[in-house]
């Protein structure tokens, strides 16, 4: 019987607690919207001016060893290919290319740069990724040009044969989109409205019935006066 009561005044709290908030929430509804609004617009406008758009130029392209047997350069194979493809990103991680690229370029500093092998050829695909469109397509072909320099240290002559590129990339592979940061801070703008009904209504400390009134106050209650409706008021 104990637990029967326990758990039916948890409930008439929960009821209660949650009538106040739907209540609170009516007449804060105008503060709400303006909250919602400016943490919306307040969230877009910091994801606009954090945002840097990133340009990616990409070569695709074969590379053609020296053939001791006919002293020419010759394609390979698709096994060679991939031995290339394994020693090209330590190429191209080396000091002496980067030196060598912003020597040519009279650049400070390197972007980053991928490359990929196919897997049923013996094609090579390089990408540089930069803030400026225009330097991602330089180095991308500094690359290219100052590759078989350093590379003659390596794994002998060789020579790149470009079969295809990008040019300078016009659209950034990151677009912004507003939609994502609109509804995020519109949901922190919610989050903050609730927290603050929930705030008001601890700081309230209304007492709800006779229970509440014995609780906080150390007193019984001698009467109560109904809620009555007059002309869509209540009284």
């Amino acid at each position: 019987l104990m637990e029967n009561e326990e758990k039916s005044r948890q409930e008439l709290d929960i009821y209660i607690l949650l009538e106040d908030f739907l209540r609170q929430a009516l007449r804060m509804w105008l503060v709400g919207l303006v909250l919602i609004l400016v943490c919306s617009v307040g969230w877009t406008f910091l994801q606009k001016r954090s945002y840097f758009p990133v340009y990616e130029a990409h070569a695709s392209f074969t590379v053609r060893v020296a053939n001791p047997l006919y002293g020419s350069i010759s394609s390979y194979n698709e096994k060679t290919a991939q031995v290339m493809a394994d020693t090209f990103p330590s190429i191209l991680t080396s000091d002496l290319l980067r030196r060598r690229v912003m020597e040519e370029l009279g650049i400070s500093g390197m972007p980053p740069m991928t490359v990929m092998a196919s897997a049923q050829s013996s094609i090579l695909t390089l990408s540089v990724r930069d803030t400026d469109p225009q330097r991602a397509y330089d180095v991308l072909h500094a690359v290219i040009a100052c590759y078989p320099e350093v590379s003659e240290f390596v794994v002998g002559a060789t020579a790149l044969v470009l079969l295809d590129e990008s040019g300078v990339p016009q659209t950034p592979v990151n677009p912004i989109s507003y939609r994502g940061p609109a509804i995020k801070g519109a949901a922190l703008g919610a989050a903050g409205w609730c927290a603050l009904i929930v705030l008001l209504i601890i700081m309230r400390n209304t007492v709800h019935n006779e229970k509440e009134l014995r609780r906080t106050l150390n007193i019984s209650c001698l009467g109560q006066l109904p809620a009555v409706k007059i002309s869509g008021k209540t009284a």
